[in-house]
């Protein structure tokens, strides 16, 4: 998501609009990167929006993911690439 956003208000409103698709109760997953403002993939180099942990977990929780139980979210993080399987709050 940070790859096609610009700002983070951008980014907050992608991920909004992410979760939204998730049924109440599903699994939200998402990988990317954590504070930098570019990744280099196959030999190309991206620019990209720099968040950080916090600011993704703030995104999803005010989108509507349980992020603050681990029963409800798998965070995992090496060297700066993060995984998260965030479940969706059941309405």
């Amino acid at each position: 998501m940070e790859y096609c956003c610009n700002t983070k208000d951008e980014y907050q409103t992608a991920i909004k609009n992410v979760v939204e698709q998730v049924i109440p109760g599903g699994y939200f997953i998402m990988g990317g990167i954590l504070e930098e403002t570019w990744c280099s993939f196959g030999g190309r180099k991206f620019t990209c929006l720099f968040i950080t942990k916090e600011f993704m977990l703030d995104c999803l929780r005010e989108a509507g993911c349980l992020v603050d139980d681990e029963k409800t979210c798998y965070l995992l993080e090496v060297n700066g690439m993060f995984l998260v399987c965030a479940k969706k709050a059941e309405n």
